[in-house]
């Protein structure tokens, strides 16, 4: 717990997160308090803007600062790859990864198997379809088409399995 929630237990005060609604500070609009992000240093345990209003003022941030948040993006590329270890994952991952074998399946589905895409997950039935999952690489032409949920519970899986 923080110090500013035990100052509020202590004095008796009700907590917003024990109520069922909360103002949003940008638009002002009464919302429930789902529609809000969790903030734990905040007294409430919420954010005191909703989500939306978030998303908006991250939004135009940045449309205002794409120069300079490019530029950033590009001297961190830049100093992490001058960093052995950095260089090391990357060079792990894409041969773990991007092997001519998987690389030739990509493109075999990119130009076959396009217009055969289902629109829910096959796995799940819920989720549309967004990822073309190959389970054997030697065979570029079977997919199972996948929504990312599925497919990131599908990867986590096969790491801790050490495939």
């Amino acid at each position: 717990m923080f110090p500013r929630q035990k100052k509020n237990q202590k004095k008796g005060k009700k907590f917003l997160f024990e109520q069922d609604m909360k103002t949003c500070r940008g638009c002002r609009i009464i919302k429930q308090e789902e529609e809000f992000y969790v903030h734990l240093e905040m007294a409430s345990g919420r954010l005191n803007k909703c989500k939306e209003c978030v998303k908006k003022q991250v939004r135009k941030y940045v449309r205002e600062n794409a120069d300079m948040l490019s530029e950033r993006e590009k001297k961190r590329y830049q100093r992490r790859r001058k960093d052995p270890m950095f260089r090391q994952k990357r060079a792990d991952y894409l041969r773990q990864w991007r092997t001519p074998e998987t690389m030739q399946a990509h493109n075999a589905t990119a130009r076959k198997l396009k217009d055969s895409k289902p629109e829910n997950c096959e796995k799940c039935k819920i989720r549309p379809a967004q990822m073309a999952h190959h389970p054997d690489y030697s065979k570029p032409n079977k997919v199972n088409w996948i929504c990312y949920c599925c497919h990131s519970l599908f990867r986590a899986n096969l790491q801790t399995l050490g495939g």
